[in-house]
């Protein structure tokens, strides 16, 4: 299937999913919606080269707003870093 619903490797469900990424370290978390976006963003790519202009500009746009989300936890995780590390 090109376009699965779960992830293979995960056992849990989506919800448990997001859970487990939300109990991750501001600093994981944001570079996992990183990753994130750098793939939202190969697709809206690779989209637009086959010609599917609108199906690209939503995952570019999906792919922005991913990058605002990761830049809101780099800022939580900058004010959370100097209490983090001291654990």
């Amino acid at each position: 299937m090109k376009h699965p619903k779960t992830i293979v490797r995960y056992n849990g469900t989506l919800y448990e999913l997001a859970v487990d990424v939300g109990s991750m370290s501001y600093d994981s978390v944001a570079e996992l919606l990183d990753y994130l976006a750098g793939e939202l963003r190969r697709q809206a790519r690779a989209d637009s080269g086959r010609g599917r202009k609108l199906l690209a500009g939503e995952l570019e746009k999906g792919a922005q707003n991913v990058e605002g989300a990761r830049n809101a936890i780099r800022e939580a995780w900058e004010i959370c870093k100097p209490h983090m590390l001291g654990d």
